[in-house]
């Protein structure tokens, strides 16, 4: 069984870093991780009937059962039953029918309702699908920023993407670690971490903020399995003593379960990136500069941040 080494290592590292903790010429493919490929992930992860996003839902909290409190606490109860949005028109899926834009916004709740009865927000969304984004998401991208600042909003916004919250964690889970996960643990502890970057987030279709979710449930997966692994170690030291201390450095099964499906998945990822995007990807992480990676590969040092920026948001989306 193939252990996973120093240089991947230093990838998976790398794959969870924050866009802070990066440098400048990394940073630069942030804002294409969000909409590269989002096409092919949307039959995968965003059926019609929801859309992924931010936000926290504590365990135990039905979809339509808390409304948002202050400073963006979640409060159980309260909260009308959520409605998931009808089927639009035809004439919206054309990009003509306001009023089915207005219909699917009542969807969502009253206070999306009234808030595309107000011109400015509804010339927005008017302006979104004439655009040609659907309507969905044409109306999503008029709720999204506003719901940064109201309460009521947000509570709306998250009831309508919880289902599908829920079915990308669980496609985020591999198979063979099910058993030992549990998929709304990990929804909720995704949508934790990120309630608190919503103004640093974009939200431009449905597709992309499941493909940015996805990425996102599959390392926290991965870490809640190690704290699973961590957790059965140290039971095991105390049923044993200094037996199962000494024990404990052995790589337990579940431990290299975990290692391996980080390792193929890891793998997998590199594996659809051109063989220059690898090669100058492996370089970087190795610690070469952009100049040292220029002369290694004969290229112009232009093209490396060229290329290294196109790696990073494809690798960051695909893993």
């Amino acid at each position: 069984m193939r252990r996973v080494g120093i240089t991947d290592r230093r990838i998976l590292s790398w794959l969870r870093r924050e866009p802070q903790q990066r440098t400048d010429h990394e940073q630069s493919g942030d804002h294409e991780e969000q909409g590269a490929h989002a096409k092919s992930i949307r039959s995968a992860t965003c059926p019609r009937a929801g859309i992924g996003s931010v936000g926290r839902v504590p365990p135990g909290i039905a979809a339509h059962s808390f409304r948002i409190g202050r400073e963006g606490a979640i409060i159980p109860g309260g909260g009308p039953t959520a409605v998931l949005c009808p089927p639009m028109s035809e004439s919206a899926s054309r990009g003509t029918d306001l009023n089915a834009l207005r219909t699917f916004a009542e969807g969502l709740g009253p206070r999306s309702g009234a808030l595309l009865r107000e011109a400015p927000a509804a010339a927005d969304a008017a302006a979104a699908l004439a655009a040609g984004f659907a309507p969905e998401d044409a109306v999503l991208q008029v709720v999204y920023p506003r719901a940064q600042k109201d309460r009521e909003l947000l509570g709306e916004f998250l009831r309508y993407m919880q289902p599908e919250i829920e079915r990308i964690g669980d496609l985020a889970i591999q198979s063979r670690l099910r058993g030992r996960l549990d998929k709304l643990d990990v929804a909720q502890s995704v949508i934790g971490d990120l309630l608190p970057r919503l103004p640093d987030l974009c939200f431009r279709t449905r597709a992309e903020f499941c493909a940015y979710l996805m990425n996102k449930m599959r390392w926290k997966a991965s870490d809640r399995g190690r704290q699973h692994v961590a957790a059965k170690r140290r039971e095991q030291r105390v049923a044993e003593g200094e037996v199962g201390h000494e024990r404990a450095d052995v790589p337990q099964p579940v431990e290299q379960l975990i290692e391996v499906e980080e390792h193929k998945h890891m793998h997998s990822v590199l594996d659809q990136l051109s063989p220059r995007e690898q090669d100058i990807l492996r370089l970087h992480l190795a610690g070469r500069t952009p100049q040292q990676i220029a002369e290694s590969l004969k290229i112009s040092r232009d093209a490396v941040y060229k290329t290294l920026q196109q790696a990073t948001a494809r690798a960051r989306l695909l893993g």
